[in-house]
């Protein structure tokens, strides 16, 4: 089972995704049935003041959900453990709180069965 090394589709050439206030897509999954991308993230807090982020892996639903705080001026705080996903889902995130200064860095391993 090969796997390659990836960019977060939401970024733009490999660089940081703004998180603002509404869902920030970190990632779209790869739309194949027996294809999937484990999804690894971090996020960076440049403001003053300790901020939380809620990520959401392929829904929205409450179980989909994990929170995190991040601390002001900080280094890189891991939000996306490498949860699989695929069928062309949603990895996406918010800010609560405020969204200015928060930003995403990461990439995905697709595994092609």
């Amino acid at each position: 089972m090969p796997s390659t090394k990836r960019a977060l589709s939401g970024s733009s050439g490999g660089r940081s995704i703004s998180i603002a206030t509404g869902l920030t897509t970190i990632h779209t999954a790869v739309s194949g049935a027996d294809d999937y991308d484990e999804v690894f993230f971090y996020v960076t807090n440049l403001a003053t003041a300790v901020k939380r982020v809620t990520a959401y892996v392929g829904a929205t639903a409450t179980k989909d959900r994990i929170l995190q705080s991040i601390p002001a001026r900080g280094g890189l705080y891991l939000v996306g453990p490498g949860a699989p996903l695929g069928l062309g889902k949603l990895y996406r995130v918010l800010a609560t709180g405020g969204g200015s200064n928060l930003t995403a860095h990461g990439w995905v391993n697709r595994i092609v069965q």
